[in-house]
């Protein structure tokens, strides 16, 4: 139950292509990562295997971060085919409980429940969870080689600010006053009770 397409991704016609989605999987995502790293292991001074307990937790991290994303993606993805399929929103279920949602009109809802009752934009929570973790291996070191490798999760955290920004502009546009309902609704952005 993955998100069926990339295309179907909001930042695409509203960038007019999704640049900033194409330059973070062609460009950030294949580069940024070989050459920080590459510089990070060229900067070290000891070796790296005095650091276990941080790697760990940095790996458990990464998981609990990638279970997030993707269990916030796939409720939003099955509820979405249920309803397309002709299943009646009703009857689904999220967490042993009958799914919340509000009609947006022409078929459309937007789901109040689980991760999507937290957080309206749960997924971005995951999102910032991984970067965290990718960046945990490098704190510690000196400071001149862990900057090149944390400048990830910074350009990570403004990527997702300004997508957030930005989502919830086109959702405004998009499911106008059922929008507002839902922002009444869930009220935070990312974390629940806090942001």
């Amino acid at each position: 139950h993955e998100q069926a397409d990339l295309s179907a991704a909001s930042s695409i016609p509203a960038e007019r292509f999704g640049w900033m989605v194409s330059y973070g999987h062609l460009g950030c995502i294949c580069w940024f990562y070989s050459f920080s790293l590459c510089g990070f292991m060229a900067w070290q001074q000891a070796p790296m295997v005095k650091y276990h307990q941080r790697d760990i937790v940095s790996i458990g991290t990464y998981i609990f971060g990638y279970w997030l994303f993707h269990s916030a993606t796939w409720q939003k993805s099955a509820f979405q085919e249920f309803v397309a399929g002709g299943g009646n929103p009703e009857q689904y279920k999220i967490w042993g409980r009958p799914a919340r949602y509000i009609r947006a009109g022409g078929g459309r809802y937007l789901l109040c429940s689980g991760w999507w009752g937290m957080a309206r934009h749960a997924s971005s929570l995951g999102e910032l969870v991984m970067s965290t973790a990718w960046v945990m291996p490098c704190l510690g070191a000196e400071i001149l080689s862990a900057s090149v490798p944390t400048c990830f999760g910074v350009y990570c955290l403004m990527m997702n600010l300004y997508r957030i920004r930005q989502d919830e502009w086109l959702h405004q546009q998009h499911y106008e006053a059922a929008w507002q309902k839902y922002k009444d609704r869930v009220r935070a952005y990312v974390l629940p009770m806090l942001l």
